[in-house]
């Protein structure tokens, strides 16, 4: 009997033995799996389709992550579920433990570098896109005034210009082709439009590209975000009484870069954009322009404005005028202003900036 008693309660101390070693051991497991791994530099793993527990322990082994791989399997088999890991690569930081790298691995968090981010400032023109985009590396093809490639973009338009949204574009994992940089930056204006803005031009008897157009032409001249919807007014105003908007930012876009207004260019009608002579808005948008510029094309102001200019204190800021008798008083003052600076400058003293923009008349 007493033998017996003995035999039951050695079993039992065994047993708790072995539990209490069980115990220990997935304690010191955990905590290896808790403690940084090895590798003292950013290093890259890749679990590949396809690819075992015992494989990928094998790879952390090699990689110099842990110093023996069959730990990962153990560790995996207890604590984590191997059939939900994603393959792909992932990307272990110095002092990053394994078990923060296997739950990456676990949840599909896998790594992609950027390769590439730019920015699109507002009221960029097309061509000073493409310039920048080929300045980055990106190869020209051409595709951005194929009607083809344009049309599959959802826009019935000739060109793209316009339809590039002026924001900060970030590429992962490789270099962007042209046709998938320029499908971005179309997608995102389509994103960025106000809500129901189909509807709302439709209402006001505009086409897309004609708001898009209107909308360049408000981007290109509002320096001043609170001006846009005076400005919308204005272009708006003279665009129904079939008055020539007289928008110098046109008609330099119609012109060889780097030239300037003369005399003549005012008076040429070869330039189908000099609205100066032309009536009505201008062939294409002249610029990308921002939410809040297509947002003023349908808001503009209900005041009279017919005309604006630059007021000449350097504030950038425009005054508006309902009539031309008015109006050319607030132009007198400006080319008044412009001659007192101009001198100021010869006499080697400090001028207020009254900008490049030209006055609509």
């Amino acid at each position: 009997m007493q033998r017996a008693r003995f035999i039951r309660w050695l079993i039992l101390c065994l047993a708790l033995a072995g539990l209490g070693g069980i115990f220990y051991a997935q304690q010191v497991l955990q905590r290896w799996a808790h403690a940084p791994m090895l590798q003292e530099k950013e290093t890259l793993v890749t679990l590949r389709p396809g690819m075992g527990l015992s494989a990928l322990a094998i790879e952390a082994e090699i990689q110099g992550l842990v110093s023996r791989g069959f730990w990962i399997t153990l560790y995996v088999r207890i604590y984590k579920n191997f059939r939900k890991f994603q393959a792909g690569p992932y990307r272990v930081l110095p002092g990053m433990s394994l078990d923060a790298l296997l739950e990456d691995m676990q949840q599909g968090r896998t790594y992609h570098p950027l390769v590439l981010e730019f920015s699109i400032p507002e009221g960029y023109a097309a061509a000073q896109i493409l310039a920048r985009m080929e300045g980055l590396g990106i190869v020209q093809t051409g595709i951005a005034s194929d009607p083809t490639f344009i049309r599959s973009l959802g826009i019935e338009a000739t060109s793209l210009e316009g339809f590039l949204y002026p924001a900060t574009y970030r590429f992962y994992d490789q270099l962007p082709t042209e046709t998938q940089a320029l499908s971005r930056m179309v997608g995102e204006f389509f994103s960025r439009l106000p809500e129901d803005y189909g509807a709302q031009i439709e209402a006001l008897g505009l086409t897309l590209v004609q708001a898009v157009n209107m909308a360049s032409l408000i981007e290109h001249e509002a320096f001043v975000e609170a001006e846009k919807p005076q400005i919308s007014e204005v272009i708006w105003t003279r665009y129904q009484r079939k008055i020539s908007l007289g928008i110098d930012a046109t008609l330099l876009y119609g012109m060889p870069e780097g030239t300037t207004i003369t005399t003549a260019a005012l008076h040429n009608r070869e330039n189908l954009y000099n609205t100066r002579v032309h009536i009505g808005l201008p062939p294409t948008p002249i610029c990308s322009p921002s939410t809040s510029s297509l947002a003023a094309v349908l808001h503009p102001t209900k005041e009279g404005w017919l005309y604006y200019v630059l007021i000449p204190d350097g504030s950038k800021r425009h005054v508006f005028s309902r009539t031309l008798h008015e109006h050319n008083q607030h132009v007198k003052t400006l080319v008044q202003e412009q001659k007192r600076q101009r001198q100021r400058l010869r006499n080697g003293e400090t001028g207020i900036s009254t900008g490049k923009k030209k006055d609509i008349k």
